[in-house]
């Protein structure tokens, strides 16, 4: 009996370290444990506890995208550890935006990290092993690791392993970025948010996107989802002025780093109507690049099977081209609707169609659910009508009215047919309105300011840019504002700055056969639609 006793005892002794016990990795073994996975690169002695490298990298990143910041040190100062510089960046106000290197990594999900300058000497160490493994082969990456003198020009760097040689250069130039997560097997998993894993094709909806998936990684937890709508006849760049520069959205692997070099430019939601559609979809959305729009095409025959539109049609990517489009007609973006060996360009004033896509996490909490998005009928009881631009929360926006009125003049008055007055906010009408209604007898002076007002409180007559947004939104808010054999056009609130060749005064106006906005006397007759905040 005693000896039972013990022998019971050696057994219950040991069942903690038999549940403690995990599988055992070597370098160059891909690893998934259900939420992460890649190939190991560094591994303890008893083969429990290690790091990983993912599977993926990102397209071209600034190091960092403010200029303060490159010609600083922010104490990314570890040579050996990427997750304590990354936690220093982290605790920087807008690091996501700041830092796109480290946002793409956090973007794979929970414990990934930016690696720092030996993290990644050890991953090309052991290259002969890992490539093999990974979906896309080892290049060229930026560490998390500052260098600590300035650089020539007076800037600050950070490492860079190309292929094994190890130096540094400027923040502000643009490489691909690597992602290194620690793993422990003795570990028990953490619960997941979602147990459900995706394939290509699949409907995703987490309450606050949803689309059909075109891109997962090895656990089908993780990827990006195309858009269940498109939009036609979009610009790229709206001003001439925009059409004829390049503002360095060269990326052709990862739309959204293109994305934030457009949100790096003021006005950016007014002057880029493509970027500003992907975006009133939502925060997440945004312009694919030319070679998401490619991987998009490769899968044509089972998307245009899932989706109420076709990824055929001629597209805008969010990637520049860095050449001019015949003369004249500015730089040129690639845009194509054919798998091709080389993509077809655009210039930027063309109107062409626009989707977006965003990344998807199941292992993530969903966010809570947006109280409103761009198409959403709205009614609070003192106003409603359509929302064509709305807040990241969802909770703030602005509607256009359900109704519409007969054509009315701008200006009921002779005298004020070669008068400007002002009326120069491109952004925001309700400014615009402001000024109207100062005037003595404005309300029978301008019959177009009049009738917005009549609808109640807080309406107004839309500016220049509110009604471009409208246009590209008319899709899904607003079907009465397009007819296609109609050849009605819309006032907005805004003054041209210059007279007509008859020395009249001019205000722009909404033509939505054409989908242009051009500048017309104040003399004529057109339509109107109101605009209301919430």
């Amino acid at each position: 009996m005693k000896h039972l006793f013990s022998l019971l005892a050696l057994i219950l002794m040991c069942i903690p370290a038999f549940s403690q016990t995990g599988k055992v990795y070597k370098v160059g073994d891909y690893y998934n444990d259900g939420i992460k996975d890649g190939v190991v690169f560094e591994v303890s002695p008893d083969g429990k506890k290690g790091k990983i490298v993912s599977m993926t990298h990102s397209g071209l990143l600034r190091w960092s995208t403010v200029k303060s910041d490159q010609q600083r040190l922010i104490g990314a100062s570890s040579t050996t550890n990427g997750a304590e510089n990354t936690k220093k960046i982290k605790a920087i106000d807008g690091w996501e935006s700041k830092y796109p290197p480290v946002e793409w990594c956090n973007n794979l999900g929970e414990g990934w990290y930016l690696p720092s300058k030996q993290e990644l000497q050890t991953i090309y160490k052991n290259k002969a092993v890992i490539d093999p493994k990974l979906t896309d082969k080892l290049l060229y990456y930026w560490s998390s690791t500052e260098y600590g003198t300035p650089t020539k020009t007076g800037d600050y760097g950070a490492w860079i392993i190309n292929h094994g040689t190890t130096y540094y250069t400027n923040k502000c130039y643009r490489q691909p970025v690597r992602a290194v997560s620690t793993f422990d097997s003795t570990k028990p998993l953490p619960e997941l948010a979602s147990t459900t894993s995706y394939e290509v094709g699949d409907m995703y909806d987490d309450g606050v996107k949803a689309g059909i998936v075109i891109e997962v990684d090895g656990t089908g937890k993780r990827g990006k989802i195309i858009s269940l709508i498109s939009c036609d006849r979009v610009m790229w760049a709206f001003n001439k002025e925009d059409q004829d520069i390049l503002v360095g959205a060269y990326n052709k692997d990862y739309g959204y780093s293109n994305m934030l070099v457009i949100k790096e430019i003021p006005d950016w939601n007014n002057r880029y109507p493509a970027f500003d559609w992907c975006h009133s979809l939502g925060e997440e959305w945004y312009l694919p690049s030319v070679q998401e729009q490619q991987k998009i095409l490769a899968k044509k025959a089972l998307l245009d099977s899932k989706l109420p539109y076709s990824v055929g049609k001629k597209a805008h990517t969010s990637t520049e081209a860095a050449q001019r489009q015949n003369s004249g007609y500015g730089y040129a973006v690639y845009a194509d609707n054919s798998v091709r060996q080389s993509p077809m360009t655009a210039t930027k004033m063309s109107r062409q169609s626009v989707y977006a896509i965003a990344r998807f996490d199941c292992t993530r909490p969903a966010p809570a659910k947006k109280k409103y998005k761009v198409g959403d009928y709205y009614n609070d009881g003192t106003k409603e009508g359509y929302v064509f631009e709305v807040t990241a929360d969802g909770n703030h926006g602005k509607i256009v009215s359900a109704a519409t009125s007969n054509t009315l003049h701008w200006t009921s008055v002779e005298a004020e047919y070669q008068t400007l007055l002002g009326l120069d906010n491109e952004t925001d009408g309700s400014v615009n309105m402001a000024k109207i209604q100062k005037i003595k007898d404005w309300e029978t002076k301008f019959p177009a300011f009049k009738w917005c007002a009549d609808l109640g409180e807080g309406w107004y007559l839309p500016s220049k840019y509110e009604l471009a947004r409208i246009l590209r939104n008319r899709d899904f808010t607003d079907p009465q504002l397009v007819d296609p054999k109609s050849s009605n056009t819309f006032w907005s609130s805004t003054e041209d700055k210059t007279m007509s060749d008859n020395g009249l005064a001019t205000v722009w106006r909404i033509v939505p056969m054409t989908g242009s906005v051009k500048a017309f006397e104040k003399k004529g007759l057109s339509k109107v639609k109101a605009v209301a905040k919430f």
